[in-house]
């Protein structure tokens, strides 16, 4: 018994190496060519449309070979951390732990703009309690 213990053993340790493929290829390197903006806005820099809130700012880093085959990520500063959008919050505005409206918070782009959207469930909650504050874009090819 100890003798097909050790068999097994010895062929299970052996055949793991077995199973190894050949080492890939270098990946490419985007750190090279990543484009990194920081941007901040205000609440009165919001343009409101009903129960819809549009900031847009200017990226010429953005090209049309960007919007055809790069990716534009978003991220928003949330106290001392970064926060990928988009995302949603549900707010409880008279603290009863119930979701009273949702705000969504997300973002679009085009050649040479960046749009961040903001869009409520309570149309009055438009734009006080939008978010604002610092934001950072990563371009990349």
């Amino acid at each position: 018994m100890r003798k097909y213990l050790f068999l097994i053993v010895l062929f299970s340790i052996t055949a793991c190496d077995s199973f190894k493929g050949p080492t890939g290829p270098q990946g490419t390197s985007y750190s090279d060519n990543a484009s990194i903006i920081n941007f901040e806005f205000d609440k009165s820099d919001l343009i409101i449309m009903d129960q819809l809130a549009i900031y847009q700012i200017d990226i010429p880093e953005i090209t049309q070979e960007i919007v055809d085959n790069g990716v534009v990520i978003v991220y928003r500063l949330s106290g001392s951390m970064w926060q990928a959008m988009p995302f949603s919050m549900p707010i409880d505005i008279n603290v009863q732990y119930s979701v009273d409206y949702v705000l969504d918070v997300g973002y679009f782009y085009e050649t040479g703009k960046l749009s961040i959207v903001q869009t409520s469930s309570l149309k009055t909650a438009l734009p006080y309690l939008c978010i604002d504050g610092a934001f950072k874009v990563v371009v990349l090819p």
